[in-house]
């Protein structure tokens, strides 16, 4: 069975406004910095598990040099505040959605220019970060 994909049914939402002008190739990632738990094995196979409560997670955006929301993100850095994020594809009946309610700008947007239009990535920090 022949399954569609369609890049515009992926939306970033920033603090209410959807982002545009990304980058071809990886439009957004999304993921928990660190795993939900560790294992330690002793000499004898027994084994430990240690939960983590660690819910910081980073949704990284690559968009073009000419992205209309890249002042958007800039001025969401330099005013160094919380807002929400969120990542939702809604491509199938999965409808993957990923980010959370509280999440930072973790440095202002730096930029390149040349004879063609260049990328720029925009990492955002999730303090309560989630997947659903």
């Amino acid at each position: 069975m022949a399954r569609n994909y369609d890049p515009r049914e992926v939306n970033v939402i920033v603090d209410g406004m959807y982002i545009t002008g990304f980058a071809e190739g990886t439009m957004v990632t999304a993921e928990k910095d660190e795993d939900d738990f560790s294992v330690v094995y002793g000499a004898q196979g027994d084994y430990s598990i240690a939960e983590s409560h660690n819910r910081l997670g980073t949704i990284t955006l690559t968009l073009q040099s000419t992205s209309p929301s890249l002042p958007f993100l800039r001025q969401l850095a330099n005013r160094r505040r919380v807002f929400a994020c969120y990542v939702v594809d809604s491509n199938d009946s999965s409808r993957v959605v990923a980010g959370g309610s509280e999440a930072r700008v973790l440095k202002s947007p730096g930029f390149e220019r040349g004879n063609e239009i260049g990328e720029t990535e925009v990492e955002i920090k999730v303090f309560d970060y989630r997947e659903e």
